[in-house]
């Protein structure tokens, strides 16, 4: 099956239907943690080499434990030729919902991520705001948000994101996401929290309109085999699964996501596209 699906994806290649490429950062490029960047090994080099081909790249993360200039600062540090318009993260997207909106939000993010907030409104809040908020995850935190939604029958949840976990520092220990804090406030609220971020298909779309080509001329890649692969399949991208970050060997038996091309690593993957681009 995986011969056959990678056979349709390097026809699509060289037919030229391809036309750009959707990337996760964190699992895939690189890993980082307190600060220092982990690049994956390869990745630096095949990434380079897929600009310098002339490939439009957007890098598509839900993280939103730090703000969109500190991920360009990680990329940069690592070694990847990228521009912060090459860059899609969740909190600019938040930022403007909530500002649009006219909302109050209680913000529960990491420290990192406050100050980006700062600017709004968040007195007597009328929704709350999750992120990958670390180490402000605790009981007092979480019951205030809790109470903030019971308290306002049209008070909304945001998430950035909705992953269940994540890697830290290449071969580092699994953490939790925002995604299990997320469903934690919907069970005990009854209220549905929107998503920001993958596997959502708008959060793809931003991503694919911003480059100027349709979901069918574009592949996702990332370790996620839900949010990554999954949710690029269901925006209409065909979509790759690495063999690094957060993967699994029970990944390439998911009951319902079936990806186009599982590969080793990121320079796996390039070296497959290069193979058969024209």
């Amino acid at each position: 099956m995986q011969r056959r699906m990678s056979s349709l994806l390097a026809h699509s290649l060289r037919s030229g239907r391809i036309k750009a490429v959707l990337c996760d950062i964190h699992g895939v490029l690189f890993d980082n943690d307190e600060g220092k960047t982990y690049p994956v090994p390869g990745s630096v080099a095949a990434f380079n080499c897929l600009v310098s081909r002339g490939v439009p790249v957007r890098l598509v993360s839900n993280e939103s434990a730090c703000p969109p200039e500190a991920v360009l600062k990680h990329c940069i540090q690592a070694g990847l030729q990228v521009t912060l318009d090459q860059i899609f993260v969740t909190t600019p997207a938040a930022y403007k919902i909530i500002s649009d909106r006219k909302l109050r939000p209680f913000v529960l993010v990491n420290k990192e991520v406050e100050q980006f907030f700062s600017s709004l409104d968040q007195t007597n809040p009328n929704c709350v705001l999750l992120g990958d908020a670390i180490e402000n995850f605790h009981y007092e935190s979480l019951n205030k948000a809790f109470r903030i939604l019971m308290s306002n029958p049209d008070a909304q949840l945001i998430s950035l994101g909705v992953g269940k976990y994540y890697r830290k520092g290449g071969s580092g220990e699994l953490s939790l996401d925002v995604g299990p804090f997320t469903k934690a406030l919907e069970f005990a609220t009854g209220k549905q929290a929107q998503i920001i971020g993958k596997p959502s298909k708008a959060y793809f779309e931003a991503a694919l309109n911003d480059v100027g080509v349709k979901a069918s001329e574009a592949l996702m890649i990332g370790d996620d085999i839900v949010n990554d692969v999954g949710g690029g399949q269901s925006a209409g991208m065909q979509a790759t699964l690495v063999r690094t970050g957060k993967y699994t060997p029970s990944d390439e038996h998911h009951a319902q996501v079936k990806p186009d091309l599982i590969v080793d690593n990121f320079a796996s993957f390039v070296h497959f596209i290069t193979q058969h681009l024209n």
